[in-house]
């Protein structure tokens, strides 16, 4: 199939510039990191782009929704394993970008389903059993149980009261920093226990809401898309 006007141009100047950095790589080296410095914000939006159509295509072919309870809110979702110990090893291929690429090119291995991020995280501390399967399954440390019942006992967003689901969330959105210090979970709770308890950066939110806001530019979900509806599923 012959190639349009356009694309033998494109060719040829995808020819040229490879012709150049071959013989000034100093220059095109500089040149990139002046034009990268310039549009970080295009670049930005572009691997945003790129990484949400990943995610959409992997969602779709999973059903779209949460196995378990059925949540359809793209940003409360995630691919995750059916059972511990399937698929590649979890350093060799990290959360998010990484594991839709393997799943796409995989042709969407059994192996795998989407779960909201409640379900996904009360199935990890349960060794695969969510509340939503079996209502007696609860398993938390005391210091995680003091230290949501201490912040009010339930999601600000959502209302979300089940424990299993709760977790800690920095207000300002600087969590990062702050684990590099204390890591999270149990190190996190005996801090905030130890500091008494500092209301003024930390709230519980329910692990939909909180990695909602970190994948939504710090708002959850529940106040930007009209798709979010009511999280109290029972």
């Amino acid at each position: 199939m012959s190639k349009t006007p356009s694309e033998n141009r494109k060719a040829k100047a995808r020819i040229r510039a490879a012709q150049y950095r071959t013989k000034h790589p100093e220059k095109a080296k500089r040149a990139v990191t002046i034009w990268c410095d310039n549009n970080r914000t295009y670049i930005s939006e572009k691997g945003k782009t790129y990484r949400t159509g990943l995610r959409d295509k992997v969602f779709a072919a999973y059903g779209g929704v949460c196995s378990c309870c059925k949540e359809s809110e793209a940003h409360f979702l995630t691919a995750a394993r059916k059972e511990r110990g399937i698929g590649p090893d979890r350093k060799a291929l990290p959360a998010g970008a990484p594991t839709y690429r393997w799943l796409i090119a995989n042709l969407f291995p059994d192996s795998f389903h989407v779960l909201c991020w409640n379900c996904n995280k009360a199935r990890f501390l349960n060794n695969g059993g969510c509340v939503h399967d079996h209502a007696d399954v609860f398993s938390v440390s005391k210091e995680h149980a003091r230290v949501v019942k201490e912040y009010g006992g339930q999601c600000v967003c959502c209302g979300e009261s089940r424990i299993i689901f709760l977790t800690i969330d920095h207000i300002n959105n600087d969590g990062a920093e702050h684990r590099k210090s204390i890591r999270q979970g149990p190190p996190l709770y005996r801090w905030l226990i130890a500091n008494a308890f500092p209301k003024e950066a930390f709230q519980v939110l329910c692990y939909n809401c909180n990695c909602g806001r970190f994948h939504n530019k710090g708002a959850c979900p529940h106040l930007t898309s009209p798709n979010a509806g009511d999280r109290n599923i029972p």
